[in-house]
Protein backbone atom coordinates (compact mmCIF):
# COMPACT_ATOMS: atom_id res chain seq x y z
CA UNK A 1 0.00 0.00 0.00
CA UNK A 2 1.60 3.37 -1.03
CA UNK A 3 2.60 5.26 2.26
CA UNK A 4 1.93 2.70 4.57
CA UNK A 5 4.71 3.56 6.67
CA UNK A 6 2.19 6.85 7.21
CA UNK A 7 -0.23 4.15 8.67
CA UNK A 8 1.93 2.61 11.49
CA UNK A 9 2.86 3.17 14.76
CA UNK A 10 -0.79 4.62 15.36
CA UNK A 11 -3.04 3.95 18.17
CA UNK A 12 -7.15 2.29 17.57
CA UNK A 13 -9.43 4.71 17.92
CA UNK A 14 -12.98 3.03 18.91
CA UNK A 15 -13.96 1.19 15.69
CA UNK A 16 -17.00 3.61 15.08
CA UNK A 17 -15.44 6.85 15.78
CA UNK A 18 -16.56 9.49 12.93
CA UNK A 19 -15.23 13.04 14.78
CA UNK A 20 -12.43 13.82 16.97
CA UNK A 21 -11.86 16.59 18.60
CA UNK A 22 -8.28 17.65 19.25
CA UNK A 23 -7.95 20.39 21.66
CA UNK A 24 -4.57 21.83 21.31
CA UNK A 25 -2.51 22.94 23.99
CA UNK A 26 -4.86 24.03 26.49
CA UNK A 27 -2.36 23.91 29.05
CA UNK A 28 -1.46 26.34 32.12
CA UNK A 29 1.52 27.71 30.07
CA UNK A 30 -0.50 29.38 27.40
CA UNK A 31 -3.94 30.18 29.39
CA UNK A 32 -2.90 30.85 32.77
CA UNK A 33 1.00 31.41 33.30
CA UNK A 34 4.03 31.86 31.78
CA UNK A 35 5.62 34.57 28.65
CA UNK A 36 2.67 33.15 26.53
CA UNK A 37 -0.30 33.28 29.11
CA UNK A 38 -2.83 34.32 27.15
CA UNK A 39 -6.54 35.95 28.50
CA UNK A 40 -7.98 35.46 25.57
CA UNK A 41 -7.49 31.88 25.35
CA UNK A 42 -8.30 31.43 29.04
CA UNK A 43 -12.06 32.71 28.47
CA UNK A 44 -12.84 29.72 25.98
CA UNK A 45 -11.64 26.94 28.21
CA UNK A 46 -15.27 26.60 29.34
CA UNK A 47 -16.72 26.30 26.14
CA UNK A 48 -14.12 23.96 24.95
CA UNK A 49 -15.11 22.12 27.98
CA UNK A 50 -18.79 22.32 27.01
CA UNK A 51 -18.18 21.12 23.39
CA UNK A 52 -15.46 18.01 25.01
CA UNK A 53 -18.10 16.61 27.15
CA UNK A 54 -21.03 16.32 24.00
CA UNK A 55 -17.81 14.33 22.27
CA UNK A 56 -17.13 12.17 25.66
CA UNK A 57 -20.64 11.23 25.94
CA UNK A 58 -20.67 10.24 22.47
CA UNK A 59 -19.67 6.76 21.35
CA UNK A 60 -19.06 8.37 17.70
CA UNK A 61 -16.78 11.01 19.11
CA UNK A 62 -13.81 11.01 20.80
CA UNK A 63 -11.45 13.89 22.36
CA UNK A 64 -7.62 14.30 21.83
CA UNK A 65 -5.28 16.23 23.80
CA UNK A 66 -2.40 18.34 22.52
CA UNK A 67 0.51 19.03 25.09
CA UNK A 68 3.42 21.77 24.39
CA UNK A 69 5.84 20.01 26.60
CA UNK A 70 9.60 20.90 25.80
CA UNK A 71 12.90 19.80 26.22
CA UNK A 72 15.02 22.25 28.42
CA UNK A 73 17.59 22.36 25.15
CA UNK A 74 14.89 22.42 22.44
CA UNK A 75 15.42 24.28 19.33
CA UNK A 76 12.12 25.61 19.24
CA UNK A 77 13.78 28.50 22.00
CA UNK A 78 16.15 29.41 19.43
CA UNK A 79 12.87 31.12 17.69
CA UNK A 80 10.54 31.53 20.68
CA UNK A 81 11.08 32.60 24.58
CA UNK A 82 11.65 29.51 26.88
CA UNK A 83 7.78 28.06 27.55
CA UNK A 84 6.63 24.78 28.55
CA UNK A 85 9.52 23.10 29.81
CA UNK A 86 8.55 19.57 31.13
CA UNK A 87 8.49 19.32 34.87
CA UNK A 88 7.23 22.82 35.26
CA UNK A 89 3.18 23.37 35.78
CA UNK A 90 3.56 24.84 32.51
CA UNK A 91 2.37 22.10 30.01
CA UNK A 92 0.33 20.54 32.30
CA UNK A 93 -3.30 20.17 31.01
CA UNK A 94 -5.27 23.58 32.19
CA UNK A 95 -7.90 21.64 35.13
CA UNK A 96 -11.27 22.34 33.09
CA UNK A 97 -9.99 19.59 30.51
CA UNK A 98 -8.70 17.37 33.17
CA UNK A 99 -12.04 14.69 33.20
CA UNK A 100 -11.26 14.63 29.58
CA UNK A 101 -8.17 12.25 30.31
CA UNK A 102 -7.95 8.90 29.27
CA UNK A 103 -6.96 7.06 32.36
CA UNK A 104 -4.67 4.70 29.43
CA UNK A 105 -3.34 8.35 28.33
CA UNK A 106 -3.61 7.19 24.83
CA UNK A 107 -5.16 10.82 24.27
CA UNK A 108 -2.86 13.00 25.40
CA UNK A 109 -0.24 13.51 22.47
CA UNK A 110 3.05 15.87 23.45
CA UNK A 111 5.35 17.57 21.43
CA UNK A 112 8.52 19.26 21.18
CA UNK A 113 7.58 21.96 18.54
CA UNK A 114 4.56 24.19 17.27
CA UNK A 115 3.56 21.23 14.78
CA UNK A 116 1.32 18.46 16.37
CA UNK A 117 1.78 16.64 13.83
CA UNK A 118 4.68 15.28 15.25
CA UNK A 119 3.33 14.71 18.63
CA UNK A 120 3.49 11.34 20.48
CA UNK A 121 2.11 9.88 23.42
CA UNK A 122 4.08 9.24 26.19
CA UNK A 123 3.50 5.13 26.78
CA UNK A 124 5.28 1.88 27.99
CA UNK A 125 4.26 -1.07 26.57
CA UNK A 126 5.04 -4.76 27.65
CA UNK A 127 5.37 -7.53 24.99
CA UNK A 128 5.50 -11.13 24.50
CA UNK A 129 8.05 -12.19 21.94
CA UNK A 130 8.83 -16.05 21.12
CA UNK A 131 11.88 -17.22 21.40
CA UNK A 132 13.91 -20.25 21.00
CA UNK A 133 13.17 -22.67 23.80
CA UNK A 134 16.62 -23.30 24.66
CA UNK A 135 17.06 -19.24 25.13
CA UNK A 136 14.14 -19.31 27.48
CA UNK A 137 11.03 -20.80 29.11
CA UNK A 138 9.05 -19.02 30.84
CA UNK A 139 5.90 -21.38 32.62
CA UNK A 140 6.04 -24.19 30.27
CA UNK A 141 6.06 -21.42 27.04
CA UNK A 142 8.10 -20.64 25.00
CA UNK A 143 7.99 -16.92 25.47
CA UNK A 144 10.32 -13.57 26.69
CA UNK A 145 8.61 -10.93 28.53
CA UNK A 146 10.52 -7.59 27.25
CA UNK A 147 9.30 -4.29 28.72
CA UNK A 148 10.45 -0.85 26.10
CA UNK A 149 9.04 2.42 25.41
CA UNK A 150 6.90 2.46 22.72
CA UNK A 151 4.92 5.99 21.80
CA UNK A 152 2.04 6.50 19.40
CA UNK A 153 2.04 9.09 17.03
CA UNK A 154 -0.80 11.94 16.26
CA UNK A 155 -0.92 11.54 12.46
CA UNK A 156 -0.77 7.83 12.16
CA UNK A 157 -3.20 7.76 15.16
CA UNK A 158 -5.31 9.90 12.87
CA UNK A 159 -4.58 7.96 9.29
CA UNK A 160 -5.10 4.65 10.99
CA UNK A 161 -8.42 5.07 11.97
CA UNK A 162 -9.36 7.23 8.86
CA UNK A 163 -7.89 4.16 6.85
CA UNK A 164 -9.33 1.47 8.72
CA UNK A 165 -11.93 2.66 10.66
CA UNK A 166 -15.33 5.20 9.89
CA UNK A 167 -13.33 8.64 10.83
CA UNK A 168 -15.06 11.30 8.53
CA UNK A 169 -14.14 14.71 10.62
CA UNK A 170 -11.24 16.01 12.68
CA UNK A 171 -12.34 19.27 14.96
CA UNK A 172 -9.56 21.23 16.12
CA UNK A 173 -9.86 24.00 18.86
CA UNK A 174 -7.33 25.36 21.07
CA UNK A 175 -4.49 27.55 20.52
CA UNK A 176 -2.86 29.63 19.16
CA UNK A 177 -4.73 30.16 16.37
CA UNK A 178 -2.12 31.50 13.51
CA UNK A 179 0.76 28.81 15.05
CA UNK A 180 0.05 25.64 16.30
CA UNK A 181 -3.55 25.29 15.48
CA UNK A 182 -2.71 26.48 11.84
CA UNK A 183 0.08 24.27 11.36
CA UNK A 184 -1.38 21.01 12.62
CA UNK A 185 -4.88 21.84 10.74
CA UNK A 186 -2.85 22.47 7.38
CA UNK A 187 -0.24 19.45 8.23
CA UNK A 188 -3.29 16.99 8.43
CA UNK A 189 -5.35 18.10 5.53
CA UNK A 190 -2.21 17.67 3.25
CA UNK A 191 -1.67 14.30 5.06
CA UNK A 192 -5.35 13.31 4.14
CA UNK A 193 -5.08 14.32 0.99
CA UNK A 194 -1.68 12.95 0.17
CA UNK A 195 -3.30 9.28 0.79
CA UNK A 196 -6.35 10.55 -1.15
CA UNK A 197 -8.83 9.53 2.37
CA UNK A 198 -12.51 11.61 2.73
CA UNK A 199 -11.81 13.09 6.10
CA UNK A 200 -13.23 16.63 6.89
CA UNK A 201 -10.19 19.02 8.51
CA UNK A 202 -12.55 22.24 10.37
CA UNK A 203 -11.22 24.60 12.72
CA UNK A 204 -14.01 25.81 15.32
CA UNK A 205 -13.64 30.02 15.13
CA UNK A 206 -15.53 30.48 18.26
CA UNK A 207 -12.82 27.88 19.99
CA UNK A 208 -9.79 29.14 19.02
CA UNK A 209 -7.64 31.95 20.08
CA UNK A 210 -4.24 33.70 20.07
CA UNK A 211 -2.41 36.45 21.95
CA UNK A 212 -2.08 40.33 21.47
CA UNK A 213 1.55 42.40 21.60
CA UNK A 214 2.53 45.53 20.69
CA UNK A 215 4.27 43.27 17.44
CA UNK A 216 1.50 40.85 17.51
CA UNK A 217 -2.17 42.06 16.55
CA UNK A 218 -4.50 39.45 17.45
CA UNK A 219 -7.45 40.29 15.13
CA UNK A 220 -5.15 41.23 12.23
CA UNK A 221 -3.03 37.64 12.96
CA UNK A 222 -6.16 35.26 13.40
CA UNK A 223 -7.67 36.92 9.75
CA UNK A 224 -4.40 35.77 8.25
CA UNK A 225 -4.54 32.30 9.47
CA UNK A 226 -8.20 31.78 8.36
CA UNK A 227 -7.16 32.82 4.78
CA UNK A 228 -4.42 30.44 5.07
CA UNK A 229 -5.91 27.79 6.49
CA UNK A 230 -9.44 28.05 3.86
CA UNK A 231 -6.42 28.39 1.07
CA UNK A 232 -5.14 25.00 2.10
CA UNK A 233 -8.37 23.21 2.25
CA UNK A 234 -9.29 23.46 6.08
CA UNK A 235 -12.98 24.40 6.79
CA UNK A 236 -13.59 27.27 9.33
CA UNK A 237 -16.77 26.77 11.14
CA UNK A 238 -18.01 29.65 13.42
CA UNK A 239 -19.02 27.10 15.83
CA UNK A 240 -18.94 23.32 16.05
CA UNK A 241 -22.77 22.79 13.79
CA UNK A 242 -23.01 26.00 12.63
CA UNK A 243 -22.25 27.68 9.01
CA UNK A 244 -19.14 27.57 7.87
CA UNK A 245 -17.08 31.01 7.13
CA UNK A 246 -16.39 31.47 3.05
Amino acid sequence: MKNKKLMERGVALKKNTKEVLVVVDAVNGFTKEGVFECEYFKNILINIQTLANTFKNSKEKEVILIVDSHTKDSKEFETYPEHCVEGTSEPEIVEELWDFIDPSGENVFYKNSTNAIYADTDQTRTYDFLVDKNLIEVNDEKRQRITYNYTYNLLQTLLRSAREGSLEKVNIVGGVTDICVMEFAMSFKKAVNELNLDVQVEVLWDLVETYDASWHNRAEWSNMAMRFMQQGGVRIRKQYGGELIE
